[in-house]
């Protein structure tokens, strides 16, 4: 089992599955869990299936989980890149589960993370 913390930004259908299957195959466990959203409603539905701890600061998973994967919409994209430019330490691995976000564009907001 990993104890790595991992965490969302963006906890929507596709986040809650891929959380769902970590936890499933005992990869991680929901204390190593941190999920972001802006809706409320997508909070509750990850934390009611997963265990795991929701926040609306979508800076909190990004200064505490380790593994960050960005599963937002790609139209809300941009607006991410730009909160969270200049704030992702060197250390992070950072995983966009967003079609047709360029790999050269997330390099340029985020750095080589």
């Amino acid at each position: 089992m990993s104890t790595k913390r991992i965490g969302f930004i963006g906890a929507g259908r596709m986040a809650q599955a891929l959380a769902e299957g970590f936890l499933r195959k005992g990869v991680v466990t929901p204390d190593l869990l941190l999920a972001s959203d802006v809706s409320a409603e997508a909070r509750e539905r990850f934390r009611a299936a997963t265990g795991a701890s929701v926040t609306a600061d979508n800076l909190a998973v990004v200064r505490q989980q380790e593994v960050i994967f960005l599963a937002v919409k790609p139209q809300s994209m941009n607006d991410l890149l730009a909160e969270l430019a200049g704030q992702t330490a060197p250390d992070r691995l950072i995983v966009s589960i967003a079609a047709g976000v360029s790999l050269a564009k997330m390099e340029s907001a985020l750095g080589k993370n």
